[in-house]
């Protein structure tokens, strides 16, 4: 049984590879700084960085700063 807490840590480490194979293509350099992963595979908290030409234009609205 996944708990609700853990179901959303999925989704968000589902949302990383989806960032990260994205960035990847686009020859943009991905940097973890911080991350605290589950024992599932997901994301209880990741920050992380994308940068590289163009990377702001792809991604201006997809910032959130806490």
């Amino acid at each position: 049984m996944v708990l609700a807490g853990e179901e959303a840590a999925l989704f968000a480490g589902t949302l990383f590879r989806m960032y990260s194979m994205y960035a990847e293509r686009k020859h943009f350099k991905i940097e973890v700084i911080d991350s605290n992963e589950t024992e599932l595979g997901g994301y209880n908290k990741i920050s992380f960085m994308i940068t590289g030409k163009g990377a702001y234009s792809r991604f201006k609205f997809e910032s959130r700063s806490s």
